[in-house]
């Protein structure tokens, strides 16, 4: 799973506007860095 934790808010809104990865994973890559 990628590094979610190191884009930048305006890059995680464009991954999730262009399908590149899901909400569900980038909450879960966040869950798991807990």
């Amino acid at each position: 799973m990628e590094e979610f934790y190191k884009l930048s808010i305006k890059e995680k809104l464009k991954g999730l506007k262009e399908s590149a990865f899901s909400s569900l994973e980038l909450t879960e890559s966040y869950l798991q860095k807990i």
